[in-house]
């Protein structure tokens, strides 16, 4: 019980320091182009909506780093009720990489997605957030200009159903090393590393604890400069889907 209460010290520390780290960038920038609005380029419309335009940016980044430790948090604590329903996959889906569309040309990436739609049951909200998490982690570390392959496979295990679906992205490799690390919160490889950052060093720690709690497999696979996440959810064949 010491060991463990020692652990959890630890742990709490961890967290505190790296929290202070991830909100410390953007309430930086926040007040920078604040104080440049005020002073320097209030009288220019162009220079002073450019500067708003990256206070809202980085406020907006906030907002999501605060959420991310929320739900982190009730999430370890098991505070979070699961609502599990049957709902169509691909409209999700499509609703996740409508949402990062910006972020996907920006880098110049083609997208293709793959395999027949499914009916899942799983609680739909923390699905997309899963799906949201795996697919801003691929944009991340993708090369500039290459693909990312969204595969959906219904699969028969252990006389059960399943929907893997796999996120594939083309980019530095893994080190077999930190295959099973990755999944810590806010864990930074020191040989990985995005040129821009858009996301907040939670998503694969909320995407383990959701699929726990679901009791989901899910796991990783890096070699040959592709890097595939993937899932898998139970699948429904007769049912009325919701949305």
């Amino acid at each position: 019980m010491a060991a463990q209460l020692k652990r959890n010290d630890q742990l709490q520390k961890e967290l505190i320091a790296n929290v202070s780290h991830e909100l410390k960038a953007p309430l930086t920038i926040i007040r920078g182009y604040a104080e440049t609005v005020k002073d320097v380029s209030w009288p220019d419309d162009a220079k002073r909506n450019a500067s708003l335009d990256l206070i809202i940016d980085e406020s907006e980044r906030l907002r999501s780093i605060v959420q991310d430790i929320l739900d982190y948090s009730q999430l370890q604590a098991g505070t979070i009720k699961l609502d599990p329903v049957a709902f169509a996959l691909r409209p999700l889906l499509d609703d996740v990489l409508l949402k990062l569309d910006q972020h996907i040309s920006g880098k110049k990436l083609s997208l293709l997605v793959e395999g027949a739609d499914s009916i899942v049951f799983f609680d739909r909200k923390r699905l997309q957030q899963v799906i949201f998490n795996l697919v801003v982690n691929a944009i991340q570390y993708s090369y500039e200009a290459s693909e990312i392959l969204i595969k959906m496979q219904t699969q028969t295990k252990f006389n059960q159903n399943v929907l893997r679906l796999s996120i594939i992205n083309q980019g530095p490799e893994i080190p077999p090393s930190e295959l099973s690390a990755i999944w810590d919160r806010f864990h930074r490889s020191n040989q990985l590393r995005a040129d821009e950052p858009i996301g907040t060093g939670l998503g694969l720690a909320i995407v383990k604890s959701i699929m726990d709690q679901h009791g989901s497999n899910y796991g990783v696979l890096s070699e040959d400069e592709h890097t595939e996440f993937w899932l898998e959810l139970p699948v429904i064949l007769s049912a009325s889907p919701q949305g």
